[in-house]
């Protein structure tokens, strides 16, 4: 979650503009530090749309079996042209 931070005492260009009540709010805004805020409803949705979890176990096996050259096998092959044939014919 991103959140803004104030503090009183900022500096670099426009500080005086953030923390000044007399300031228009033209300045203020042009001035304060980015910030974003998310509704309830957006983090729920990022959230849900996070990645599934590496699994790791699963990377280790296929690793090895690439490096030792027993990954590719004919029936791996074969169900792949498989799923290929089924996904194109579906579209």
């Amino acid at each position: 979650m991103i959140s803004a931070v104030t503090s009183q005492y900022q500096t670099g260009p426009g500080a005086a503009a953030r923390g000044n009540p007399d300031a228009s709010a033209k300045e203020r805004a042009a001035n304060r530090g980015d910030a974003v805020d998310l509704s309830e409803a957006a983090r729920k949705h990022i959230d849900e749309a996070a990645p599934p979890p590496i699994r790791t176990e699963l990377v280790q096996r296929v690793r090895a079996e690439l490096a030792a050259g027993t990954y590719l096998t004919n029936e791996k092959i074969g169900i792949a042209a498989e799923r290929l044939r089924d996904a194109l014919h579906s579209a």
